[in-house]
């Protein structure tokens, strides 16, 4: 996750508040202290632009599959308190 975040250019704190949690409670997911929860781990996806599967480490292919996936928009990026 680290290295998605830095990759664009974001703080921890940015992350946090585009998820809607605590800097804390973000940090405490990016170092492994508390299980994210499946919405969480989309957000995350959608935000870093890249599979689900690469984010979890189950793929070395960050792609994200279907040519027409959908906008940025959607319930996945409208929820907050992850």
């Amino acid at each position: 996750m680290r290295k998605l975040r830095e990759k664009k250019k974001m703080t921890q704190s940015n992350v946090a508040d585009a998820m809607g949690v605590t800097l804390r409670q973000y940090q405490r997911y990016e170092h492994g202290e508390q299980a994210l929860s499946i919405e969480g781990w989309i957000f995350l996806a959608d935000l870093y632009d890249v599979s689900l599967d690469y984010l979890v480490g189950r793929s070395d292919d960050p792609t994200r599959y279907g040519a027409s996936a959908p906008e940025k928009e959607g319930p996945a990026l409208e929820h907050s308190g992850l």
